[in-house]
C-alpha cells in the first residue's frame, strides 16, 4: 500500500515502469516527509516475500494500475472509544497543557512546582497516546475526503493507504488502553486451573475431561509447562475432578475470563435414540501467587488427613495412606492430592493448591471492598444449567459467550485449536466495560 505522509497533503503517486514487475508489487512505502523526492524507495514483493529496491520513476503524480492493486477497502473502523470518551479524552489534554503553564509559571525550585512536575510526569505516558491517537484520527478524516475525490486515481490510492492506516489506529487504541486499563501484577503470572463436573452425570464428567483437554491442547500451542496436581477419574472415562498448575508467561491474565459454568449441548454416547442433552461443567481459574505474595498458612491452622488413593494405580497406590487431604480451618478451605506415590509430594502439592486458594479469597476480599468486581472463586456458582458463561452447541456446531455475545465453531473450540478466538473476544469487551468505567473516574 502507497504510504501518505504529510497530513496526506502530498499528492505523490508511483508510475509502475515496468508491467510484469508492477504485479508482483503489493507496496510502496518509506516517503519521507522531510524529503519526498528521495530515490531509495523500497517496495514489497509479494513473490519472494521480501522488501526489494524498485525501479520507480518519481513524479508528483504518481499513477498506479487499478488492475494492480485492486483490494477491497473496509472504510469503517469500529472503535472501542465512543464520543463521549474521546470528549472526555480532549478535557484530560486540555487539564493537563492548563498544568503545564502553571507549573512554568510556578517559581523555580519550589515545591509546588516539583508537585506539579510529579503530576505531569505521572500521565505523561497517557497523555502522548491520546495525542498519537488523536493524530491518527485527524489523518483519517483527511484520508476519508481523498476516498470521495472525482479523481480515480487518487481514490484508488487512498485506498491503498487506509488499510494500513486502520492498522495504525487499532495499535494506537491498544497503546492507550493499557495506559488507562493496566494489567494487574497477577495477569503476568501462572495459573491455577480447576475443572469438576456441574450437572449432567456422567455426560457432565466427559465434559469436563474435554475442557480440560481443549485447555490442555492451548497451553502447548503457547509453550506453556503443565503440571498436573490432582486428577480423579472416574469409571466410565471423565473425571471427577481435576486441578493443574500451568506455568509461563502471562498465563492468568489469558485465561483469566474462564472462570465459571460452561454448558455443552450434544447427544451422548450412551444416547440411543440421539435426543440432545444439556450438561455443564465448572471451571475456576485462579492466580498461583508469587512468593511475594504467599499468604502466611500457620500450620496449626492447618489439618491433615491422610488416606488411602482410589482409582488405577497398581497395589502401591490403593494400598497405602499415600493421598492427603489439607483442611485450613479459618477459611474452611479444602484441598486433597492423591496423583503421587509419594505422600510427601501429594502434601507439597497440595499445600500449594491451599495456598492459592487463600490467596484468591484474599484478591476477592479486595475487589468486593472497591466494589470493582464480583466475586469469581468456583464456590460460588451452583454449576446449574441456566448459571452458565458459555455454551457449546455440538449438533448446530457454535459456541456462544454469552458474557461478549461471541460466536465461534464448537468444533474448532473444544475438539481443536480455536479457543484463542473466543477468549481474545471475551478480553475485548472486559477492555471496553474498564475502559469506559476508566475513563468517566480519570483526572489528572
Amino acid at each position: 500500500m502507497l504510504r501518505l505522509v504529510g497530513g496526506f497533503k502530498r499528492r505523490l503517486f508511483a508510475h509502475v515502469c515496468n508491467l510484469q514487475h508492477r504485479r508482483r508489487l503489493a507496496q510502496v512505502v518509506h516517503i519521507s516527509p522531510e524529503n519526498p523526492h528521495l530515490n531509495d524507495l523500497e517496495c514489497f514483493d509479494s513473490f519472494k516475500g521480501k522488501w526489494t529496491g524498485c525501479n520507480l520513476t518519481m513524479t508528483y503524480r504518481r499513477r498506479i494500475s487499478t488492475s494492480c492493486f485492486a483490494q477491497n477497502v473496509e472504510h469503517n473502523h469500529i472503535s472501542s472509544f465512543n464520543d463521549d470518551m474521546f470528549h472526555k479524552l480532549d478535557t484530560l489534554l486540555e487539564d493537563y497543557r492548563s498544568l503545564q503553564a502553571q507549573r512554568d509559571t510556578a517559581d523555580a525550585g519550589s515545591t509546588t512546582q516539583a508537585d506539579l512536575n510529579k503530576r505531569l510526569n505521572s500521565k505523561a505516558g497517557l497523555v502522548d497516546a491520546i495525542e498519537r491517537l488523536n493524530e491518527l484520527r485527524q489523518n483519517g478524516n483527511e484520508l476519508k475526503e481523498l476516498l470521495g475525490d472525482d479523481d480515480a486515481e487518487m481514490r484508488e490510492a487512498a485506498e491503498l493507504e487506509w488499510d494500513q492506516h486502520i492498522g495504525l489506529v487499532r495499535a494506537a487504541e491498544r497503546h492507550l488502553i493499557s495506559e488507562l486499563v493496566p494489567a494487574e501484577a497477577v495477569d503476568k503470572g501462572n495459573a491455577v486451573v480447576e475443572i469438576r463436573p456441574g450437572t449432567g452425570g456422567r455426560e457432565a464428567s466427559l465434559f469436563a475431561l474435554d475442557l480440560w483437554k481443549m485447555y490442555e491442547r492451548c497451553a502447548k500451542r503457547h509453550g506453556w509447562k503443565i503440571e498436573a496436581v490432582n486428577i480423579l477419574d472416574n469409571t466410565d472415562g471423565g473425571v471427577r475432578h481435576l486441578s493443574a498448575v500451568l506455568s509461563g508467561r502471562s498465563v492468568y491474565g489469558f485465561l483469566r475470563h474462564e472462570t465459571g459454568v460452561h454448558r455443552v449441548q450434544r447427544v451422548p454416547v450412551t444416547e440411543t435414540q440421539g435426543r440432545v442433552h444439556t450438561s455443564t461443567a465448572v471451571v475456576a481459574v485462579l492466580p498461583e501467587p508469587t512468593k511475594q505474595d504467599l499468604p502466611e498458612v500457620s500450620e496449626k491452622d492447618i489439618e491433615v488427613d491422610t488416606f488411602k488413593s482410589s482409582g488405577a494405580g497398581g497395589q502401591h497406590v490403593n494400598t497405602t495412606d499415600s493421598a492427603v487431604r489439607l483442611t485450613h480451618t479459618p477459611t474452611g478451605i479444602v484441598v486433597e492430592c492423591q496423583n503421587e506415590r509419594s505422600q510427601h509430594k501429594n502434601r507439597a502439592h497440595a499445600l500449594k493448591m491451599l495456598r492459592a486458594k487463600i490467596f484468591a479469597m484474599m484478591r476477592e476480599k479486595e475487589e468486593e471492598e472497591r466494589q470493582a468486581e464480583k466475586r469469581r472463586l468456583v464456590g460460588e456458582v451452583t454449576g446449574a444449567r441456566s448459571d452458565r458463561i458459555r455454551t457449546y452447541n455440538i449438533p448446530q456446531d457454535r459456541v456462544t459467550d454469552h458474557r461478549c455475545g461471541s460466536d465461534a465453531s464448537a468444533n474448532t473450540v473444544l475438539l481443536q485449536d480455536g479457543v484463542e478466538s473466543i477468549i481474545d473476544a471475551m478480553h475485548h469487551t472486559d477492555r471496553t466495560n474498564r475502559l469506559a468505567s476508566s475513563i468517566l473516574t480519570l483526572k489528572i
